[in-house]
């Protein structure tokens, strides 16, 4: 991977464009739609993978430990979802002090939650075809 890191222990940070889109994405759906508009249609496949692939690292025990105790495999990703959703320094907080998972059984917002198939949404009605797979660029099990 060839995206910026730090000599934390977090994984390699997607490219700033993809955490603008979610800063964006925390001041609604108008500018959260620009901002995916303003993107090539790699770059909105890659903000779906990178997006479910970041939340997909809170799936471990190490984190799902820590949240609620009916949490369900959907519920873990919701609150993966819901970490990546609250910006960078957030999910590098969370990655780093797994005591800082919400333990609530739905955490955040519905809204932040369904940013992952708003970005669906959005590549079909734009492109006119469902997102492509693409390969994950980060492990599937948290520190």
């Amino acid at each position: 991977m060839t995206h910026a890191t730090s000599t934390d222990d977090c994984p390699p940070d997607p490219p700033p464009w993809f955490w603008h889109l979610i800063d964006e994405a925390k001041r609604g759906p108008g500018p959260f739609r620009a901002a995916l508009d303003a993107l090539s249609q790699e770059q909105v496949a890659r903000a779906y993978a990178y997006f479910s692939d970041l939340a997909r690292i809170f799936c471990c025990t190490r984190y799902v430990s820590r949240m609620h105790p009916d949490t369900t495999e959907d519920g873990s990703h919701d609150t993966g979802f819901h970490i990546v959703a609250q910006g960078r320094e957030h999910f590098r907080d969370v990655y780093q002090h797994a005591d800082k998972v919400p333990s609530g059984p739905e955490p955040g917002t519905k809204a932040e939650r369904m940013l992952p198939g708003d970005i669906i949404e959005f590549y079909r009605d734009k492109f006119g075809e469902d997102l492509p797979d693409i390969q994950s660029e980060y492990p599937d099990e948290g520190p």
